[in-house]
């Protein structure tokens, strides 16, 4: 897949209509809602809900100085995402918001500068954080489904890490990797918060509230 970098690169992809909409909704400042805004099925194929990574990634950025993103940042709903979204070591454009949105490949963002991050909805194919810095929340609820592992170890919190209504799964490993994390506000694992392999907040430090009321913890042995 050609990698986004320029203006000029965005301009010689054949956009799909999924895509054209996310440009013109990241230069107003606006949510991008593709079609129902409901989550699509994995084997969608609509050129009016695909998005490529590479695309959505140099938005997440801010864009360039012929196509700035707003303040607002990127707020994409309802997308399937192909490709590998690779975030690491860089520096976030105002909130991202990736809500019910399927990704077929694992984010990585190892390192990486977050104002407010949410995946409420989403299904994705793994999460990888660690060692962030989010000045914001993070939320990772309201029907989020990671099939493999979530990490934030190391990470830096300044907000609350909230996953509520979350199923995370990865049976053979670790599916929330919360190792050594720093979160200044509270953490939320309830309310149908559901989790199939290990859970670790081994050396966290947190500000706030703890609380696992009506989640549920699955450990299944190897």
């Amino acid at each position: 897949m050609t990698s986004i970098r320029t203006w000029e690169d965005v301009k010689r992809r054949n956009l799909t209509p999924a895509e054209s909409k996310l440009v013109k909704a990241c230069r107003q400042g606006k949510p991008c809602e593709l079609e129902d805004g409901k989550r699509p099925e994995a084997n969608c194929t609509d050129p009016k809900r695909t998005v490529r990574a590479d695309l959505l990634r140099y938005f997440i950025l801010g864009g360039g100085k012929d196509c700035q993103v707003a303040d607002y940042g990127v707020a994409l709903i309802g997308a399937i995402i192909i490709g590998k979204l690779d975030l690491s070591f860089t520096k976030t454009h105002g909130a991202t918001g990736l809500i019910n949105c399927h990704i077929s490949e694992p984010i990585e963002a190892f390192n990486a500068e977050f104002q407010v991050l949410s995946l409420d909805g989403s299904r994705v194919a793994g999460l990888i954080v660690q060692n962030a810095t989010i000045k914001g929340d993070i939320s990772l609820g309201n029907r989020f489904h990671s099939i493999g592992e979530v990490s934030f170890r190391g990470a830096n919190i300044a907000g609350q890490f909230s996953c509520i209504k979350g199923t995370f799964n990865n049976p053979k490993g670790k599916a929330l990797n919360a190792q050594g994390v720093i979160v200044k506000s509270n953490v939320f694992l309830r309310k149908e918060f559901h989790a199939t392999g290990e859970v670790s907040f081994a050396g966290a430090n947190i500000g706030g509230q703890f609380t696992c009321i009506k989640g549920t913890f699955n450990s299944p042995k190897n």
